[in-house]
């Protein structure tokens, strides 16, 4: 398995900005808090709303940061699509048999798997762990249509949330 580790310079290991990546098999780890955040891998609008499809797999990812930051996440799955296009269907992102844990922080923003805005989530057979300070586990914000089966999140103060939209299981 190859290995990353955050060097400080930006509080995502891993940003995706680009339509169509694949990320498999990594072990990342977020060991330092920028700008008050410590974060994993984010998948981000980088492309004006273009269509995208992101898959994250068979990755383990976690938090070592001390102290515990303010805000925190492990994979954010979809951030900030929508803004000029609200078509879920447009934006899309697989999640399946990854690890997460660790990702604690001082305020309710801790999250282990989360999306937001608009797009459409597939998370399958993942295993999130909060630990110690953990707020929350797998949640949604806004529009995001956020299809979960099989996953398990415990060791969080809310394992599931679904803050603006429903799970579909």
């Amino acid at each position: 398995a190859y290995r990353i580790k955050s060097d400080g310079s930006l509080a995502q290991v891993i940003r995706i900005e680009e339509r169509y990546v694949r990320i498999e098999g990594l072990q990342v780890e977020s060991a330092h808090e920028v700008s008050n955040w410590s974060a994993g891998i984010s998948v981000a609008d980088g492309n004006g709303d273009a269509s995208c499809e992101v898959h994250i797999s068979h990755c383990i990812v976690r938090m070592t940061t001390s102290p515990t930051p303010t805000n925190a996440y492990g994979i954010g799955a979809l951030n900030n699509f929508g803004d000029i296009t609200a078509d879920n269907s447009l934006y899309v992102s697989k999640v399946w048999n990854n690890i997460v844990y660790g990702f604690t922080a001082s305020t309710s923003l801790g999250h282990l798997i989360y999306a937001e805005d608009w797009g459409t989530i597939y998370a399958y057979n993942n295993t999130c762990v909060g630990g110690s300070g953990a707020p929350k586990g797998i949640v949604i914000y806004g529009n995001v249509d956020f299809y979960a089966k099989n996953n398990i999140s415990i060791d969080s103060a809310d394992p599931y949330q679904p803050d603006g939209g429903p799970f579909n299981a």
